[in-house]
């Protein structure tokens, strides 16, 4: 169970957006608030609802690589429970105001580009996410997973000053909705579920 929960709050911090509404362009404001280069690395704990038992999750920077023409940096993700590590790798790119990701999709056995956060969006603005899924063989998949189906999902920003930038991130469905927020200089700095369960930032090194 620990495990699961663990595994759903990276999910959720991970999680990412496909074909958002709101389209506006600031080229310094994703470096700012997700400053990507090799060798940064930040280390986070991770909860459970009850707050006990801790775990570590540490993300570092390991490679930059050109797919389909765009420059993406590898990221390596490291679970650490108190005799166990599990890795996994993951790309984001930033692109004007826009934060991408690019993750492997159980449900799709494959590579998904989708959008982590849009860095322009003003305090209480919201952008509404599209989904292009085949609503039946969803269905069928995430009946034996027993998650909820979604084809469209919404992410606001719930406050927003001159260092941090907080978002609400709703998939339509009770338990399906958290908070993520982003600091300038620093990058992820906190995510909370709707459980209660969540990641907060410790310590950072950037090069």
């Amino acid at each position: 169970m620990k495990k699961f929960f663990i595994n759903f709050v990276i999910l959720f911090s991970s999680l990412l957006l496909l074909d958002c509404s709101t389209s506006k362009t600031n080229d310094s404001l994703n470096a700012d608030y997700m400053p990507l280069a090799i060798g940064n690395k930040w280390y986070y704990s991770i909860y459970p609802p009850d707050k006990n038992d801790e775990s570590k999750f540490i993300k570092e920077v390991v490679a930059t690589d050109t797919i389909n023409g765009k420059k993406y940096f590898l990221l390596k993700n490291s679970n650490i429970w108190t005799d166990t590590t599990i890795n996994y790798y993951n790309y984001l790119r930033l692109s004007n105001d826009t934060l991408f990701s690019l993750n492997y999709d159980n449900q799709n056995l494959g590579y998904i580009e989708r959008i982590d956060a849009i860095f322009s969006l003003d305090s209480n603005e919201t952008a509404t996410v599209h989904l292009d899924l085949d609503v039946s063989e969803s269905l069928s998949r995430k009946a034996i997973e027993r998650l909820p189906v979604f084809n469209h999902y919404t992410i606001k920003v719930t406050s927003k000053n001159e260092n941090k930038i907080e978002y609400l991130i709703d998939y339509g469905h009770f338990d399906m909705k958290g908070t993520t927020t982003y600091e300038k200089g620093v990058g992820m700095v906190k995510s909370v579920n709707s459980w209660g369960a969540g990641t907060e930032l410790k310590k950072y090194d950037l090069k």
